[in-house]
């Protein structure tokens, strides 16, 4: 099985992980159980998966199992061409969230991972496989569901985003839990520890930590630290990051082809010869943000790894 990706709580060092302009999407964070359901080959048939958990007859994730079950096996097998694509989702049951009678027992399709290109794929693509199963359920006689879109376009500002809390889609009471973001530029990077291609952002009614320990999120100050790294990012350039990288390929510490086997060491000189480059020529900017270093260094490598992709 393919455990969904663990994502991340928004907090204020997370502010960094979108530029400006990037492709991403938001939707609707669900109260319910975490399921999948994909083809398999060497039985010849449709198998559900809880988050940590193979389902059976026996143990069926409150009657997800027996759901996946009604669907032609031909269909899915075809939908997930025999078991590349992983259909996860959210199969609402009572949680925390309080929703209508009549979202439960569904499940609400958000993701879909590529196992032959180890990576989820674009929303756009999601939606695609999402209309073929609702064409297979309506056969079935079965429903299946869409986790609400808020929103699809380039990045612009945490506030933005915040204000999508508000938006009331599947009727959860007294709110809904939150909403998940996600990059669409970044989605086959195979680093994400440094910068999360997604995050979730949690009403403080449902937050995850304890109330005496949860620092909630100040728009306020992601909006200064937004400003502060687009300051940075004035002097942080790509031609700046790539002189260093040629200075350092002359000089025979870095390969002509690097590639990823070299990132450990490029993670370790590069950021600080880049801001000890800034520092050199522009010393005034360097003085003007506390924590250019911080921003420095993380612009240096989110510049390095698109270089590295590009090569």
């Amino acid at each position: 099985m393919n455990k969904y990706v663990d994502i991340s709580r928004l907090k204020a060092k997370y502010n960094e992980i979108f530029d400006v302009g990037e492709h991403i999407v938001a939707q609707t964070k669900v109260d319910g159980a975490n399921a999948s359901l994909t083809y398999d080959v060497e039985t010849n048939s449709i198998i559900a998966f809880s988050r940590k958990t193979q389902l059976s007859e026996t143990n069926s994730l409150r009657g997800f199992w027996e759901w996946t079950q009604k669907f032609s096996l031909e269909d899915i097998k075809e939908i997930t061409e025999s078991g590349r694509f992983i259909i996860y989702g959210e199969w609402l049951v009572r949680h925390s969230v309080s929703y209508p009678d009549s979202a439960y027992n569904n499940f609400y399709v958000f993701d879909v991972y590529d196992t032959r290109k180890n990576c989820y794929i674009p929303y756009h693509e999601v939606w695609i496989i999402f209309g073929k199963l609702l064409f297979a359920a309506e056969k079935a006689g079965i429903e299946i569901r869409l986790v609400p879109l808020l929103y699809d376009g380039p990045f612009k500002s945490w506030k933005d985003l915040m204000e999508l809390m508000k938006l009331k889609t599947l009727g959860g009471q007294p709110v809904e839990e939150g909403i998940v973001i996600k990059t669409q530029d970044r989605l086959e990077d195979k680093d994400s520890s440094s910068r999360p291609k997604y995050i979730k952002i949690v009403n403080e009614q449902f937050g995850e930590v304890h109330k005496g320990a949860k620092k909630p999120i100040d728009p306020e100050e992601l909006k200064k630290r937004e400003e502060a790294r687009a300051y940075v990012a004035q002097f942080v350039t790509r031609r700046r990051i790539e002189k260093i990288l040629e200075k350092l390929q002359d000089e025979g510490q870095l390969p002509i082809d690097w590639d990823e086997t070299n990132m450990k060491d490029i993670s370790k000189a590069v950021p600080k010869l880049v801001f000890e480059d800034v520092k050199k020529e522009e010393p005034e900017a360097v003085l003007a943000i506390d924590g250019f270093g911080k921003f420095s260094g993380s612009i240096t490598m989110e510049i390095i790894r698109t270089i590295l992709n590009e090569r």
